[in-house]
């Protein structure tokens, strides 16, 4: 959110609503490690949440929950275009980044499509759940953050405007491929 606001061309609501498929966790709390406050996480007041439809929890916007999504702009932001070379190793926050950019129609990318999802990542907070009869650890998501955008196509990244497939040829003459075509045109957002 923070590079965001400084390409960006006006204030922005970054994501939707946090939605969650749970509120209450029973005793397994006690085998999960995550981060932030426990009391909040695993007992946040019922009276926060609204269950939708789909059976997930969305928190309500109120004075005790205030809606924290609104972001400003940097003051010294670039104004130009923006250029980004892309590749399925961006995900998560970067594919979100390329999302929003894509949205606001900032942004030419070149390369290939990002990995993630340009619908929104579901780990917003990871729980580390240690399986007590085996002892193993698994990642459980617990927020499916779905950002504030137009349009995006369900379950995949973002599509760059221009494609440019990395090659084994490539990698072994250290050429980027991307680079090269991006140092030579003038890509528009599409």
């Amino acid at each position: 959110m923070a590079l965001a606001s400084f390409l960006l061309k006006k204030p922005f609501i970054w994501n939707k609503p946090i939605q969650q498929k749970a509120i209450r966790f029973g005793a397994w709390t006690k085998d999960v490690e995550t981060w932030g406050d426990r009391t909040e996480i695993f007992e946040p007041p019922v009276g926060n949440f609204r269950r939708l439809a789909s059976g997930f929890y969305e928190r309500i916007t109120n004075k005790t929950t205030p809606d924290k999504r609104q972001n400003a702009l940097a003051a010294d932001r670039f104004s130009g275009r923006v250029t980004l070379l892309s590749s399925p190793v961006n995900a998560s926050g970067m594919t979100m980044l390329i999302a929003k950019l894509k949205d606001e129609k900032r942004v030419s990318v070149i390369g290939e499509a990002t990995g993630g999802s340009a619908e929104g990542p579901t780990a917003g907070r990871i729980f580390f759940l240690k399986l007590p009869n085996s002892g193993f650890v698994v990642r459980v998501p617990n927020f499916w953050n779905l950002m504030s955008i137009s349009a995006f196509t369900q379950g995949k990244g973002v599509a760059p405007d221009i494609e440019v497939k990395s090659t084994l040829e490539d990698f072994l003459a250290d050429r980027d491929g991307a680079m090269e075509i991006a140092k030579t045109t003038s890509a528009t957002a599409k």
